[in-house]
């Protein structure tokens, strides 16, 4: 996932193609085309406190490429995590 490093969330428009959304071929009568959607940036901070308090522990996190992506001046950071009922 990627999460904001700095303790806020924000919102962007993200672009993908259609086919590029799920696994397989389109179905039949879809047209792949350029489509546009709301993308939601956590604060990292906000996400590991709110499951803490629900009663998690978090066991390990590592930092990944595949969720950093470049937005303006915001502290983009990509993270996996493991986290356990306590």
């Amino acid at each position: 996932m990627m999460f904001n490093e700095d303790d806020r969330d924000f919102v962007t428009v993200q672009k993908s193609y259609l086919s590029s959304n799920g696994p397989g071929k389109l179905p039949q009568g879809y047209q792949d085309k350029l489509i546009s959607y709301p993308h939601t940036t956590m604060s990292f901070q906000k996400f590991n406190q709110t499951i803490i308090n629900k009663g998690y522990e978090c066991e390990w996190i590592f930092l990944e490429s595949s969720g950093s992506h470049k937005i303006k001046n915001e502290n983009i950071s990509g993270k996996g995590m493991l986290y356990i009922k306590k």
